[in-house]
């Protein structure tokens, strides 16, 4: 998930490279749409709860979703 300005785009499986590519791509253009993102969702800014897509694995009662959740930095997903 990369989010600006109340948009949030979603990456469905993606690798470390890709998530690396990602960051980059919406740090050069601050557009969560630059990455190419499987969804895009828009929301309020301040919102507290991630926006919930039609997306795979990311459906209420789908965990694995939760074992990549929080900030990363893209040059070290740990």
């Amino acid at each position: 998930m990369v989010t600006v300005d109340g948009r949030t785009g979603f990456h469905t499986r993606c690798s470390v490279e890709e998530m690396e590519g990602v960051a980059r791509a919406v740090d050069d253009t601050g557009d969560v749409t630059a990455g190419d993102p499987d969804t895009v969702l828009d929301h309020e800014p301040d919102r507290t709860r991630f926006p919930a897509p039609a997306l795979p694995g990311l459906r209420t009662g789908a965990r694995e979703v939760l074992g990549g959740c929080g900030w990363r930095r893209p040059t070290d997903p740990t």
